[in-house]
Parts: C-alpha cells; structure tokens; sequence
C-alpha cells in the first residue's frame, strides 16, 4: 500500500512526501476542555466522564472487538425502535422510520466493509435510498 494524500485515495510520490512538512504531536492538547454543543450533547458528556479530549479520545472505541460491541447495541437500538414504530400510524411517522432504516443500512454496509483502517467512506447508492423511501411511506 502506498501514502495518501490527507482525506484522499491519490498516491503521493517520493518528492511530494519529502517535501511534506513534519507535525509533531501535542499532548498537552489531550488536557484542553472538550467542546461539545448542545445540552443534549453536553450531558451525554458528563454522564460519559467526558471533560477533556483525553478523555473523549480514551472512550473511543479502538480495536474491532469494541466496534462490533458498539454495532451489536445499535442493532439493539434500532430493533427497539422499529418494535415502537411498528404500533404507529404509518404515515404520521415516515421521517422516524426513514431515519431508521437509512442508519440500520448504513450501520450493515460499515460492518460488511469492517472495521480495521484504512476504511473506505460508507453510502448508500440512489436505488437503495428510493426504496427505503418507498418503504418508509414517501411514495
């Protein structure tokens, strides 16, 4: 495998990567607040015990094992939700239900592709988003 350029799939050559500047890291970037936005947000936060970027880089999931973990309790989530939505009115609660199934999808695509970097970007292709849509109730 060759380098990249940053966010990017284009090989970089020798000179290019000779000429790329060294960035060194920071630690005491790890000690600096964590800004988050939202109360929402700012409690799951708290809750967590997250108050700096340490500690926010600490609790992320690493290695596989924690990925198919967190994976395993979204399936939960949406199992749940779905459960919910399913005693509903269809038609009053597209968006929800849409909302769902474009993630379940998302979240099934990521773990065909795994978890171990580098990863490619996951999407749904046009087809697939119209035929949830039109089982969600858009159609």
């Amino acid at each position: 495998m060759s380098a990249s350029a940053f966010a990017s799939s284009c090989p970089l050559e020798r000179p290019e990567l000779d000429a790329a500047p060294v960035r060194y890291p920071c630690p005491s970037r790890l000690a600096e607040r964590l800004s988050v936005e939202g109360q929402k947000t700012e409690h799951a936060a708290a809750t967590l015990g997250l108050s700096t970027v340490g500690d926010l880089l600490e609790h992320l999931p690493r290695d596989r094992r924690d990925a198919r973990a967190v994976a395993a309790l979204a399936h939960q989530h949406y199992d749940k939700a779905q459960a919910i939505l399913a005693r509903k009115p269809k038609g009053r609660i597209a968006t929800p239900r849409l909302m769902g199934a474009v993630y379940s999808e998302i979240l099934k695509a990521t773990e065909a592709q795994g978890f171990v970097p580098p990863r490619k970007r996951v999407s749904l292709s046009r087809g697939k988003l119209a035929a949830l849509l039109l089982r969600a109730g858009f159609g």
